[in-house]
């Protein structure tokens, strides 16, 4: 049986102040580092265990991966990145 685990990546700036940012390449906020961090220790996250890992490529998203999984090593070399993953870009209605 397959199984998929999504994960969202930490806070950053723009989800603190509550933008809309779409796909600016923003990074993780301290408080979100630390919150991956816990999160990370804690156990929340599945253990890796040889799986394939996509990535949107978004620096905020590779943050997440290094600070959960502790890339580089094996998990490094399972990762790649989807563009199908990215934000999509929607316009407000107005």
């Amino acid at each position: 049986m397959r199984r998929l685990t999504l994960i969202r990546h930490g806070l950053t700036e723009g989800n603190v102040r509550r933008w809309y940012y779409g796909a600016l390449d923003l990074p993780l906020c301290e408080a979100g580092q630390a919150a991956v961090q816990e999160a990370a220790a804690g156990g929340l996250y599945p253990p890796y265990s040889g799986e394939r890992i996509l990535t949107s490529g978004m620096l905020r998203t590779e943050q997440t991966l290094r600070l959960i999984y502790g890339v580089p090593g094996m998990v490094g070399r399972r990762s790649r990145v989807s563009p199908s993953l990215m934000v999509l870009l929607i316009s407000p209605c107005v």
